[in-house]
């Protein structure tokens, strides 16, 4: 695996960002703007190739507002924020610092006014472009090295779920268990943006198991949304306290079945609507019809958790595009990490020592992820 750039002067990091600057600056000439906005976290995250402008987990917003016109780009944020933004997470990216004092303007404000009377944004405000999904297409194909990236989080979140198995015991508390789950991701400097711990009956009935007080007997449901150089890994694992019932088993062999088929599918050049069938009708033969309704089934992620509607798209897949799938019917899911590069995908989050379910399929034996077994 190449170097991963954690210094943000990083020449593959400068190169990178000058690249998707001049994506941002073709759109903006074919589209006859006066300046583009970039406000949301995500896409700040994206031109930068990984900075981080996140204050305020609850918003999707950027802490500053990143402005463009055809020969300028600018910063555009209060007095507290701005020079710590510029120093740390953007040097050598040739942005221009706009301060401002807080009682003066907001942010967005000051930078709709420096994008000109024919600016666009990409988020919703009243008399302007919102181009949010423009700007999400240029997030991909993703570069050499978003992949490295997203390689060492799907097998770091690996490690880190095989780490849960030795820690787990049966009796434990939902939230106890996500709060010890939070600390190992923390502790590798990885962040959350969803994080589900659901036990026993809960996770048989609830698909979004939120932790709660309640102990874990028999079986636990986690996943996080984990993100780092503002890529995600939404992954989920089960554990079973004990050798699993043949119910919850054959309910698992269901969804990693219609993981291995859409995992055995992908392929530069082919349809999203494409994929939406084949998801509908491997549902259907496993004896779930219209079970995909009942929750998202995936797609691109990335610098966003995932992109659930285009499934609904007859767009086509492009090569290096990282996928998250959610196959997952009552009492069972599977989510893992897929990078599709030029040809074939390669499933990185599931890595051995985590227990391995083949699923044979007529031209290919995939190994889907296991249920994890504490004796």
């Amino acid at each position: 695996m190449s170097n991963l750039c954690n210094t943000r002067t990083d020449t593959q990091i400068l190169d990178d960002s000058k690249k998707k600057r001049q994506r941002i600056r073709n759109f903006l000439k074919d589209k006859g703007y006066s300046g583009v906005v970039i406000a949301r976290r995500e896409n700040f995250s994206w031109v930068t190739t990984g900075g981080n402008a996140v204050l305020i987990n609850t918003t999707e917003k950027s802490l500053v507002c990143l402005v463009f016109s055809m020969d300028h780009q600018y910063l555009v944020a209060h007095a507290m924020d701005g020079q710590r933004i510029l120093d740390e997470q953007i040097p050598g990216q040739g942005y221009e610092l706009v301060e401002l004092k807080w009682f003066e303007s907001s942010p967005i404000e000051k930078a709709i006014q420096i994008a000109g009377s024919n600016g666009a944004v990409d988020i919703s405000i009243p008399g302007y472009e919102n181009i949010f999904p423009q700007i999400l297409e240029f997030h991909y194909p993703m570069t050499n090295l978003e992949f490295d990236r997203l390689r060492w989080l799907g097998r770091k979140m690996n490690k880190i779920f095989l780490s849960m198995g030795k820690f787990l015991n049966s009796g434990m508390v939902e939230m106890n268990i996500a709060a010890y789950f939070q600390f190992l991701q923390s502790k590798a400097g990885i962040a959350s943006d969803a994080l589900i711990a659901g036990g026993d009956q809960r996770f048989l009935t609830y698909r979004h198991p939120m932790p709660s007080n309640n102990r874990v007997n028999k079986y636990l449901m986690l996943h996080s949304a984990a993100r780092k150089w503002g890529l995600h890994t939404p992954i989920t694992r089960l554990y079973s306290f004990g050798e699993p019932e043949k119910k919850f088993l054959a309910s698992y062999k269901t969804v990693a079945n219609i993981q291995a088929r859409v995992f055995e599918m992908i392929k530069p050049g082919i349809r999203y609507s494409e994929i939406f069938k084949l998801i509908k009708d491997a549902y259907d033969e496993n004896g779930y019809k219209n079970e995909w309704q009942k929750h998202y089934q995936g797609g691109p992620t990335g610098y966003i958790i995932v992109d659930a509607q285009r499934l609904l798209s007859g767009k086509k897949i492009c090569g290096f595009t990282p996928f998250e799938w959610f196959s997952t019917v009552p009492g069972s899911k599977i989510a893992e990490l897929t990078l599709l590069g030029k040809d074939m995908p390669e499933l990185v989050s599931n890595q051995k020592p985590w227990p391995q379910l083949t699923v044979k399929l007529e031209k290919h034996q995939i190994n889907m992820p296991g249920v994890f077994v504490i004796e």
